[in-house]
């Protein structure tokens, strides 16, 4: 069991997840990290310490789904799930196959409904942030299976804000750009990593890239917001509007 104060995050090896564990760590707040890295997820709680609880799960499958289920119950009573886990293709229409939209929604959207339904259960005042994309609503070529889990996730998201309340909360965090490494994979566009960089941060209108460390600024203020839920927030560098 952690204490009570704990928050559990999905993704919690590397980009916008471990950017929230160390945000949390950091404020005093334990945080039950979830991730298949092992690798990775050890150096995470290396580098963070006793706060962090390393849990090496891959949601991608259903034993993985089904261990993180039987976990949430053995952690005490807990504060929030931050959703941050994600996969993403490039591919071109041609290209896309079942099996990229079954591997999207295996991780944005089956263990978002499971993990949260089983924290429901257990802790039901604690707040809920899915990590989405503002590709949901600009969409853009290359990205048909990600952005349909994404707005599967959020669909998702609202319906548990109306399961939940008026004990727990449930928002949603749609993502622009952001400086992580799967931003930096190679999209198979032929370009060099650099060149690549600065064309994406050259297309919303504050010329740049967001970094892991302000998202989880803005997830840190979500999960502390007693009056928000069934909210979408932006951040997003005005990529929606530009």
């Amino acid at each position: 069991m952690v204490d009570v104060s704990a928050v559990l995050v999905t993704g919690a090896s590397r980009g916008v997840g471990r950017a929230v564990a160390e945000a949390l760590v950091a404020r005093g707040t334990p945080v039950v990290g979830v991730a298949r890295d092992a690798a990775r997820l050890e150096a995470v709680a290396t580098a963070l310490g006793p706060r962090f609880r390393p849990e090496v799960i891959d949601l991608a499958t259903d034993d993985g789904r089904a261990r993180a289920v039987a976990l949430v119950p053995t952690l005490g009573p807990l504060a929030g799930f931050v959703h941050a886990a994600g996969v993403a293709s490039h591919r071109p229409l041609a290209e896309v196959t079942e099996a990229d939209f079954h591997a999207a929604f295996a991780v944005h959207v089956l263990p978002a409904f499971a993990i949260a339904r089983a924290i429901a259960a257990a802790s039901p005042t604690a707040a809920h942030v899915f990590v989405s994309s503002t590709l949901v609503r600009r969409p853009s070529p290359g990205t048909l299976a990600y952005a349909a889990a994404k707005g599967a996730l959020e669909a998702l998201g609202l319906s548990l804000a109306c399961e939940l309340a008026p004990a727990g909360r449930v928002n949603l965090l749609d993502l622009g750009l952001v400086d992580t490494d799967m931003l930096r994979a190679d999209r198979g566009d032929g370009l060099d990593h650099a060149t690549r960089l600065d064309a994406l941060a050259a297309l919303p209108p504050l010329r740049r890239l967001l970094e892991p460390t302000e998202v989880a600024a803005t997830v840190l203020a979500m999960l502390d917001a007693p009056g928000m839920t069934g909210a979408r927030v932006t951040l997003d560098a005005g990529l929606s509007i530009g």
